[in-house]
């Protein structure tokens, strides 16, 4: 959007949290039943904005009293929402985390992007900002944020996006962590997510 004449950054919503039940509640008239539903931009923001140590629900989608009856109507009709999380790909920094603290570096030590690709053309979306990685030296710190302020929502379902299907080696400068390592770290964080009583999808 623009605000005289200045391009802004506004958050639009797409399927917010009421519809979504009305969504669950019509599919189960049609004989629909047991739904799983990853639930993609539901926090503060949308999706793919900021590394998540400062979790909140989105005002416009309905806020936390709409969510509250979204996972009631969902425990009623048997059907289970797992929101959708994102560690590793974000937009750039932010709670509590500069830009250039926060991104992973290649080997030349500039930071990784994440370029959007059209899937028709395989050229560059132009129109589309870089994402960029998140270093692999504070996943555990991020990890252990999350968890703390995710139990604080009273959530125990979770999807997770990139960080189950993306490996990256970090060159930061005197740190250096290959894949093998950051899927370690990865797979460490997971299983003390488990521990807690998160169930992923």
């Amino acid at each position: 959007g623009n605000f005289l004449g200045i391009p802004t950054t506004e958050v639009v919503p797409m399927t917010t949290y009421s519809e979504l039940a009305t969504m669950l509640k019509e599919a189960k008239e049609l004989g629909i039943t047991n739904t799983v539903v990853e639930y993609r931009g539901w926090q503060k923001g949308g999706p793919n904005t900021k590394v998540p140590t400062n979790l909140k629900y989105e005002s416009k989608l309905g806020g936390k009293s709409d969510y509250e009856e979204l996972l009631k109507v969902a425990e009623e009709l048997n059907s289970k929402i797992f929101p959708s999380v994102e560690f590793m790909n974000v937009n750039g920094g932010g709670n509590g985390y500069s830009q250039s603290s926060l991104v992973a570096k290649s080997v030349t030590r500039t930071p990784i992007q994440n370029i959007a690709f059209r899937l028709g053309s395989g050229t560059k979306d132009l129109k589309a900002s870089p994402t960029f990685y998140v270093s692999t030296r504070l996943f555990d710190e991020i990890f252990t944020k999350f968890a703390k302020n995710y139990s604080k929502l009273g959530l125990t379902n979770l999807a997770l996006d990139t960080v189950v299907n993306t490996v990256y080696s970090d060159f930061r400068t005197n740190e250096y962590y290959d894949v093998n390592k950051q899927a370690e770290i990865i797979s460490d964080n997971l299983s003390k997510l488990k521990d807690s009583g998160i169930s992923m999808l």
